[in-house]
């Protein structure tokens, strides 16, 4: 709940009217108007002891956005509409927004715009608009390399699991005659393994070459 007071200027004179804004991002409001299901947010209006409400949005509208989508740090913004008729605009309806700012200090409200009258948007300076993960320049390739990298295992687990349990179903297999194209991953492990050796031992020499002064081509 949000109380704002504005003063304006009748026939001359001074006089206030009292707003109250209400909002719940999960659930109706507490006395909604007029007893209306999923409102989000309304404003009740007190002028002269006379009391009004107006609908601003309703939860099943509701739009989730990021301030800046290359930097979630910016802060979120989250929209309601389909609220109640505006009679500033032709054919318009009541909408609020509330922007979410990163801050690790206790929440703050604000009304920073209220746009043709029938938008209104609410900054609010609270934890909940920092990003759950710090984000750092150059993750996208990381999150991606991740997501390469965890297909892969599972697809080998797969393929690991699958085959095993088809040999041993169909052959009878059983310990490591189980693990599928068992002689191709041995002849390859056997050829990798020779040729790691191979160049391991060439480097080993032109390391010898290099510390007796010969030259090497």
């Amino acid at each position: 709940t949000l109380n704002d007071v504005v003063p304006v200027s009748l026939l001359g004179g001074q006089q206030s009217i009292k707003r109250v804004f209400k909002f719940n991002f999960c659930n109706t409001v507490s006395s909604p108007c007029r007893g209306e299901d999923g409102v989000a947010a309304q404003e009740q209006l007190t002028e002269d002891h006379e009391e009004s409400c107006i609908t601003l949005g309703k939860q099943d509208t509701m739009a989730f956005a990021l301030q800046n989508p290359k930097d979630p740090s910016v802060g979120v913004e989250v929209t309601y509409t389909n609220g109640e008729s505006c009679m500033f605009k032709a054919n318009g309806k009541h909408a609020v927004s509330f922007i979410f700012e990163c801050a690790d200090h206790d929440e703050s409200f604000e009304i920073f715009e209220k746009k043709d009258f029938c938008h209104f948007k609410f900054k609010i300076r609270s934890k909940a608009g920092c990003p759950a993960e710090e984000v750092v320049a150059g993750s996208e390739f990381g999150r991606w390399a991740s997501i390469f990298f965890k297909t892969l295992g599972c697809l080998i687990v797969v393929y690991l699991l699958g085959g095993m349990i088809y040999k041993h179903r169909k052959y009878g297999s059983t310990g490591i005659e189980m693990i599928p194209n068992l002689e191709f991953w041995q002849s390859t492990l056997k050829y990798a393994k020779e040729k790691t050796k191979e160049g391991a031992q060439n480097l080993y020499d032109r390391y010898k070459d290099w510390r007796s002064g010969r030259s090497y081509e």
